[in-house]
C-alpha cells in the first residue's frame, strides 16, 4: 500500500470492499487463522484450486533496520512468505487465504540436506499448505493443492491428505517400475494440443508462443532410497506410489 503497488480501492472493487479490505491491516487483530476461517466458510459445495507459492519481501537499506537477515538473494534483509489461496476451479473467484508460513533464515548455515528432517527444510512448507487445505477446506466439494518443481518431493505424495488431491509440476524424472517418469509420458499417446503465451521473462523479452501437447496415464512412483528420512511414513515394504502424469 505504501508503494502504491496495491491500489485499495480498486483491489475492493466497491465502497464496501474497499473498508473491509482496510480494516484487515489496520484492526491488528487479524490472524492468518481468522482469514482461513472465513476462506473456509465460502467454499461449501464448491470445486477448489488451492495454489501455493513462496515469495521473498525485502528491505533495502534504511528499510532493513531491526529486521533479519532473510531476502531472496540471502544478503537483503527481510522475511519468506509462503501462501495459499483458494480459487473456485468453475468461476476463478479468488475466495480467500488457506494458509500462510512467514519465516527468515539464519545467518549461519544450514546442515547438509540429507542430515536434516523434513520438518528442519524449507520443503515441509509444501506439506503443511496441502494439510491446512484438507483440515480448512473441509465444505468444499474437491479440492486439488497445486505446487509448482519446488513441491516435487516424495514426502508430499506420500503423506498427502485423503481429503485433497495434488498437481505438481515434475522437477525430476523419477524411477519407475522400468523406465525413468520422463519417459514414460512421451510415450504416452496425445490427446490435444493448444498454443499457449509464454510471458515475458523480464525487461526487453517480447514473450513468445509455445505448442503444447496433452499425455496422461497412470504410473507407479518408486520410493527414494532416502525417502524415510525425508519424512516419508510409508513402510519398508511400500516401494511405489501410484501417481496419475501429464505432460
Amino acid at each position: 500500500v505504501e508503494r502504491s503497488s496495491v491500489v485499495i480501492r480498486k483491489l475492493g472493487v466497491d465502497r464496501g470492499g474497499e473498508l473491509s479490505a482496510h480494516r484487515v491491516p489496520s484492526s491488528g487483530q487479524e490472524t492468518v487463522g481468522c482469514l482461513a476461517r472465513r476462506t473456509g466458510a465460502a467454499v461449501a459445495g464448491r470445486r477448489l484450486v488451492a495454489a501455493q507459492d513462496t515469495t521473498g519481501v525485502n528491505f533495502p537499506g534504511r528499510q532493513s533496520r531491526g529486521l533479519g537477515p532473510a531476502g531472496r538473494r540471502g544478503a537483503t534483509p527481510g522475511f519468506f512468505i509462503h501462501a495459499t489461496v483458494a480459487v473456485d476451479a468453475d468461476t476463478d473467484a479468488v475466495l480467500g487465504l488457506v494458509d500462510a508460513a512467514i519465516w527468515t533464515r539464519d545467518r549461519l548455515p544450514a546442515a547438509e540436506r540429507r542430515q536434516r528432517a523434513l520438518a528442519e527444510k524449507g520443503s515441509q512448507r509444501w506439506l503443511s499448505a496441502a494439510e491446512a487445505a484438507a483440515e480448512r477446506l473441509a465444505a468444499a466439494a474437491a479440492v486439488v493443492v497445486v505446487g509448482d518443481r519446488e513441491s516435487d518431493i516424495h514426502a508430499l505424495f506420500s503423506r498427502r491428505p485423503a481429503a485433497v488431491q495434488l498437481l505438481v509440476r515434475a522437477a525430476q524424472s523419477r524411477t519407475l517400475e522400468d523406465e525413468p517418469l520422463f519417459d514414460a509420458a512421451e510415450a504416452r499417446p496425445v490427446l490435444g494440443g493448444r498454443t499457449v503465451k509464454v510471458p515475458p521473462r523480464g525487461p526487453g523479452d517480447r514473450g513468445r508462443e509455445a505448442k503444447v501437447a496433452l499425455r496422461a496415464g497412470t504410473v507407479l512412483l518408486r520410493r527414494p532410497r532416502h525417502a524415510v528420512r525425508e519424512g516419508s511414513e510409508r513402510p519398508a515394504t511400500d516401494v511405489a506410489s501410484e501417481a496419475q502424469i501429464a505432460a
